[in-house]
């Protein structure tokens, strides 16, 4: 994966995060989905689904003109579920269209109800799109959660403040004094 890349990719999570009011940390998914529907004004479902046959994908971005459809191996692990997640939601911030699947008209008809088929501009499963987009998107998730990792920033540590040790910092100034590095100051 190269320099640029990365680099575009941390600026795409650094204004996200800015943009939805904090990426969770601790991480929560849900908390981070409700952050995009609102930054998105339209509701993300997920969608689970088995893709045990080899070739099919284990994860699967949607978009319709109202809704964004996640679709997600259910037959692996949480953290490897929340992974595909977001994957998929690299590619939404990533504003990413790719290629069409050459099956898109039997992933309509397999996955998505009558009221959704017609609607769907944007279907984006692994093989779907260019190898720089898929990067982009793998990046997109790892940084997310790399970003979800921080400890928060630590609030200064200031005692309070007594009579007493006001007095005694005085003190020691004025013993002390500010001592100047130059000796010509």
């Amino acid at each position: 994966m190269n320099r640029d890349m990365r680099r575009r990719c941390e600026t795409i999570v650094r204004l996200l995060d800015q943009r939805i009011g904090g990426i969770p940390v601790p991480f929560d998914l849900n908390t981070l989905l409700d952050q995009l529907e609102a930054e998105r004004d339209r509701p993300i479902e997920l969608v689970p689904f088995s893709a045990t046959a080899p070739g099919k994908p284990c994860g699967m971005w949607v978009g319709t003109d109202h809704l964004d459809l996640i679709y997600y191996e259910e037959t692996t692990s949480s953290l490897h579920q929340d992974h595909i997640i977001l994957h998929e939601i690299g590619h939404m911030v990533c504003d990413h269209t790719g290629a069409a699947l050459a099956t898109t008209d039997q992933i309509r008809s397999l996955l998505l109800t009558d009221t959704v088929r017609d609607q769907v501009h944007t279907v984006l499963g692994r093989g779907a799109y260019t190898a720089g987009e898929e990067q982009e998107a793998e990046m997109v998730a790892t940084l997310i959660l790399e970003r979800a990792a921080r400890p928060a920033p630590a609030a200064p540590v200031v005692a309070p403040s007594s009579p007493e040790r006001t007095a005694e910092q005085r003190r020691i100034k004025a013993i002390w004094g500010r001592r100047s590095t130059r000796p010509w100051s």
